[in-house]
Order: structure tokens, then sequence, then C-alpha cells
């Protein structure tokens, strides 16, 4: 079990590479600079090493669980929109069509 400081140090190397692998996605248009620095972020996670790879696949995969839920969440909002439209429309063609005759 980790003390608290442990804990704490470990939030603050987790979020060192969280930043660094950012980093390198954002600079990765300008060349091989991007590819050190997202290779120094997996040297940076743990003292240990043993572990650096799945607490990085742990972390990423909570940063694509938390996009997709946003993407799924953005497309319910959508379908309702696009619902609504169909509605309205529905509802003046009808009304239009009742008033021409």
């Amino acid at each position: 079990m980790n003390t608290l400081n442990e804990q704490e140090w470990e939030k603050l190397q987790q979020a060192r590479v969280i930043e660094n692998v950012q980093h390198a996605f954002d600079t990765s248009d300008e060349g091989s600079e991007g590819n050190e620095s997202l290779i120094g972020a997996f040297d940076m996670l743990s003292p240990s090493g043993h572990t650096d790879a799945q607490t990085l696949a742990l972390m990423l995969q909570e940063q694509l669980d938390a996009i997709n839920n946003e993407i799924r969440w953005e497309l319910l909002q959508f379908s309702v929109d696009l619902y609504t439209i169909f509605i309205l429309v529905y509802r003046n063609y009808l009304l239009f069509n009742y008033s021409q005759t």
C-alpha cells in the first residue's frame, strides 16, 4: 500500500506524463521533436519501471472513454435536434395541406 506522499508523487508523475503526451501530440506536426517528447513521457511515469505501460494504458483508456461518452452525448443531442426539425417540418406540411383544402 502506498503512503499519502507516494500517492501524491504518483499523481504528480501521471499529470506530468499526460502533459508530455499532450505536448507530443500537439507538436507532432513539427517533426521528430514530438516523438522524443512522447518517448520521454513513457520514461517518467514511475521509478519502478514495471507498471509504466500498464498505468499509461489505463490513463489513455480513461481519456478514450471520456471522449467516447462525449461523442455519444453529442450524437444524442444531434438526433434529438434532427427529430425536432422533422416534427416541425411535418407539422408545417400538414398545416399547409390542410389550409389548401
